[in-house]
């Protein structure tokens, strides 16, 4: 079923994207986009079949043979050269079928060795040659020359590789790389979320975002039900098209993650049209078409010659019926074509939780006096449960008042009454809590250690000194002891047993944690004009380092100095 004709495919040939002379230079090296027509949004669920195409090439099973198992990932129109490139990926390699794109025949494929998948394919006239750049590194691309199509089968070696610092996606529009954003705000969780912009240098010139809540498929809790996962995109010039769509099998139970449509963003990162779908009604729509899908996942998506083509996947390798008739189906989207398919019935809507208005306020209250994730709708009645939310969603803040609901620290205790309770994230592995309340002020950080959630408290209770041989309690009740409250600790008890005349003598020790910074001295007066120098290491270790006392023996008490001081792990 191909729906282009011939002259319809081959007008981007022409440089259409661009009337001044600045443009058209910046858009000579790649296959022209065209521009595309906003007024098209009223028509978001009009799509076009523009080609639907075998799955299982004419040599798939010999690429299988070389390559592996191959399931499509990407694909990429170039328009001077009349060809739709489609990339598979299998466990080791990539590889492109390429088709002509004008009447869908079957043209040739070749290979590249590597095993990263990719969501972004871009091809490039670079003077007299022609390249098509893929992910093909960890972080960056591979560019292999395409001028001369490869032959048949063959495997190609990269021309070179570039270090781009990406994820997964890319798009490339008039001398300006998209790619995702390695680097995040909050620890090293990567979001599909956040972009940087690079010149034909791979320089950074810009950044452009979207809702942490559209850009599903990230490594997080919600990535297998309730966000539509996001796929590939595309730079349009003035706004981004992004496909949405995991995997969906016929006949399976269909969660947010499954649907299918395009998102369409502004520069600035809003929502200027969406068309999502159900997937059963979606696959209905096809067969009343005279498809016969047994899956549905969209893999790509294009601007070619002004029109947002899409790409979706409705078949599989191996045996799978139909494989090598049809499977990759391509779609031009709000389209106003009149073969165009009404998919209006499939329509579902999905709305993402404001992240920001969430971390910027108090976290809602439920009718029924509980916090709930806004994505799952989970009880959020514990700061564990608390913490793992923020995790997955890169919040920044987080705060309730417990007066209002109830929430159980890290050991189970429940947060008292009256505190205005504030968790912040540092880098999502260690957090702070702090309770606000008139009288007293509490804080707490929060860490992963183990894999286990330890809070560590702004009070220590009390912790007794060990103290060295022969040095005792002054009275059986009374062991010396350090305590630790919102930072500051404090030391208090006396001794007996401390030899005649001290110099530089340990007195004790405690967990160095607690302990100053640097070396802390004391004198501390006592009967008469006489004195007692104390010190204390940055290990916890307390000296006596002299004393005045005239008969200082054995007999003699000390009492601890009555000082306090910020531990160095506050």
């Amino acid at each position: 079923m191909n729906g282009i004709e011939n002259d319809e495919a081959v007008a981007g040939y022409i440089e259409t994207s661009g009337t001044s002379a600045t443009k058209t230079a910046l858009d000579a090296n790649f296959a022209p986009r065209g521009e595309l027509d906003y007024n098209s949004f009223s028509r978001a669920y009009r799509k076009r079949i523009v080609h639907s195409l075998p799955f299982k090439f004419p040599e798939y099973d010999e690429a299988q043979a070389l390559w592996g198992n191959l399931y499509p990932q990407a694909f990429q129109v170039d328009l001077r050269a009349d060809e739709l490139f489609v990339n598979y990926n299998s466990a080791a390699f990539n590889m492109a079928a390429v088709f002509k794109w004008s009447t869908g025949e079957y043209k040739t494929c070749f290979g590249w060795a590597t095993a990263y998948v990719t969501e972004g394919f871009e091809i490039l006239y670079e003077g007299s040659k022609r390249y098509l750049y893929t992910r093909a590194i960890v972080n960056g691309l591979g560019k292999y020359d395409i001028t001369t199509l490869p032959e048949n089968l063959s495997t190609v070696p990269a021309a070179s590789t570039i270090n781009t610092d990406q994820g997964i996606n890319f798009t490339y529009r008039e001398g300006i790389w998209t790619v995702t954003d390695q680097s995040q705000p909050i620890g090293a969780q990567i979001s599909r979320g956040n972009f940087k912009k690079l010149n034909e240098n791979f320089q950074p010139v810009g950044t452009f975002s979207i809702p942490e809540m559209m850009a599903g498929g990230n490594p997080h809790k919600y990535r297998d039900n309730t966000i539509p996962k996001m796929q590939g995109f595309c730079d349009m010039g003035g706004s981004y098209a992004f496909v949405i769509g995991g995997f969906y099998g016929a006949g399976a139970v269909v969660t947010p993650y499954e649907y299918q449509g395009i998102r369409i963003f502004s520069a600035q990162g809003h929502v200027l049209a969406d068309n999502l779908m159900d997937p059963r009604r979606m696959i209905s729509i096809l067969q009343s078409a005279g498809l016969n899908p047994t899956r549905v996942e969209n893999e790509g998506v294009q601007l070619v010659d002004g029109k947002i083509i899409s790409f979706t996947v409705t078949s599989s390798y191996g045996t799978t019926p139909g494989n090598t008739t049809e499977g990759l189906v391509f779609f031009e989207e709000f389209s106003d074509h009149p073969q165009a398919l009404d998919f209006s019935s499939a329509a579902v809507m999905w709305t993402a939780p404001d992240i920001d208005r969430l971390q910027s306020g108090r976290h809602p209250r439920q009718v029924d006096r509980t916090l709930r994730d806004p994505v799952s709708f989970e009880v959020l009645n514990t700061v564990p449960k608390i913490i793992d939310y923020m995790k997955a969603v890169n919040q920044s803040e987080f705060s309730f008042y417990s007066s209002s609901v109830s929430v159980t620290d890290v050991n189970g205790v429940k947060i008292p009454s009256g505190h205005l309770v504030r968790i912040s994230n540092g880098n999502n592995g260690t957090f702070y809590m702090e309770w606000a309340a008139p009288v007293r002020r509490r804080s707490f950080q929060i860490y992963t250690s183990g894999g286990v959630l330890v809070q560590l408290p702004d009070d220590s209770g009390t912790i007794n000194l060990t103290l060295s041989a022969g040095v005792v309690p002054f009275d059986a009740g009374g062991t010396p002891n350090i305590r630790r409250i919102a930072g500051i600790t404090f030391l208090e008890g006396i001794v007996r047993g401390v030899p005649a005349n001290p110099v530089n003598f340990q007195v004790g020790y405690f967990h160095g944690q607690y302990a100053p910074s640097r070396t802390k001295r004391w004198v501390q007066t006592t009967e008469g004009e006489n004195f007692v120098r104390w010190a204390l290491n940055a290990d916890g270790y307390l000296f006596i380092e002299r004393t005045s006392l005239p008969a200082a023996d054995i007999t003699t008490w000390y009492p601890l100095p009555d000082v306090g001081w910020i531990s160095k792990n506050t």
